[in-house]
């Protein structure tokens, strides 16, 4: 009987503190936290999709202007060939600027896009001339949500 009690309390003790941690450390989602109305809630992956609507066209249009706009401070660039790395806002526009130059983008769709625990993206793929070969590219942009809206943090074509 002891030695039943011993196995199960070797097995019940842990379950029993794992479960006190857990409560203690919780931290409910800030979405929950959130006064916004159900209404403004509906309308802000709206936003989002405007967002990444706007940059797909800008890539589609090679537009190095129009995809800056959109940039936040520091942008994590990684682009087919062109180096990598986190870049001022204004490094980041003559990288941008300079790739356009190189690699003259055909096709351009963003069919991927989400909001994981507030990290917004979009995904995609597009065609690219570079040299005379049409080459199939693959799209990952990174956004981060501040009061301004939402800025690219992360860009990285492949």
């Amino acid at each position: 009987m002891k030695t039943t009690l011993l196995i199960l309390s070797l097995f019940l003790l842990p379950a029993f503190i794992v479960a006190q941690v857990e409560q203690e450390n919780y931290n409910p989602p800030e979405a929950s936290l959130a006064l916004n109305t159900p209404q403004e809630q509906m309308r802000q992956p709206e936003k989002f999709s405007k967002v990444v609507e706007y940059i797909e066209k800008a890539l589609q249009a090679g537009s190095a202007d129009a995809l800056s706009k959109n940039f936040s401070k520091k942008v994590s660039l990684n682009l087919l060939g062109e180096g990598s790395g986190i870049y001022s806002l204004n490094q980041a526009y003559y990288i941008i600027r300079t790739f356009f130059e190189n690699h003259k983008l055909l096709g351009v769709e963003l069919s991927q896009q989400g909001d994981e625990a507030n990290d917004y993206f979009a995904s995609g793929s597009g065609t690219t001339m570079n040299r005379g070969k049409h080459e199939t590219i693959k799209i990952f942009v990174g956004f981060v949500r501040t009061n301004k809206g939402f800025q690219i943090s992360q860009l990285t074509i492949f």
